[in-house]
């Protein structure tokens, strides 16, 4: 009577002993950047307050200054094919309320034709120092590709003011065997994804460089 619970213990372990499949998806993540590293003056000058410090890139001065943000794309093997939206967290470092302007820029890594230019809301950072966020995310294609391989953000600095960091949402292939690789660009898979006749960069006019992942846009 006692082989009875022997023979089930053995069979309920031979299953939990059994490979489970693997299984792959796409997994929402943020890369965060400190924007000491990722900003810089978009106009260079020796005669400014504004720097890089372990508290961000802050404007010290006493007027506005013109800076760029960019947003690492590498993890995305050179292109920006799982990127959802790119964004900067700001903050008031001063005691003071103050209202910063920004403009996302998009554009291919090897052509300056087709830029793209999105204004963004202005962002009002509190007196009280607490951080804010400005995305792009919810932008449509149209007017502005995350999938390209260049991706920034230049704003009107206001004195007083801090970029705190420069972040990157992007969907990341997830596999417990790791058998999922980044698929490349459209016109630059060897396919014809759009189904009319041609396909890549230069042999469909719909792709504007080898990066472009939307065969289907002009």
């Amino acid at each position: 009577m006692r082989a009875i619970p022997i023979a089930i213990a053995s069979t309920l372990l031979g299953a939990t002993l059994a490979p489970i499949p693997a299984i792959a998806g796409s997994v929402l993540k943020t890369l965060t950047q400190d924007a000491g590293n990722a900003c810089s003056l978009s106009i260079p000058t020796t005669d400014t307050g504004v720097r890089p410090k372990a508290t961000g890139f802050r404007n010290e001065g006493t007027a506005n200054a013109f800076v760029i943000c960019s947003a690492d794309v590498a993890n995305a093997d050179g292109f920006g094919g799982d990127t959802t939206y790119i964004g900067l967290s700001l903050a008031s470092f001063d005691g003071n309320a103050h209202t910063t302007n920004c403009t996302a820029v998009a554009r291919y890594p090897d052509t300056l034709s087709n830029i793209q230019y999105v204004t963004l809301p202005a962002l009002n950072t509190a007196a009280t120092g607490v951080a804010t966020s400005l995305t792009t995310n919810g932008a449509p294609p149209s007017y502005y590709d995350h999938q390209r391989g260049v991706l920034s953000v230049t704003c009107v600095l206001p004195p007083g003011v801090s970029i705190l960091a420069v972040q990157r949402g992007y969907k990341d292939i997830d596999s417990n065997d790791g058998s999922m690789p980044h698929s490349l660009p459209q016109c630059g898979d060897g396919l014809d994804d759009d189904n009319d006749g041609l396909s890549d960069y230069p042999a469909d006019p719909e792709c504007q460089s080898d990066y472009d992942n939307d065969e289907s846009i002009l």
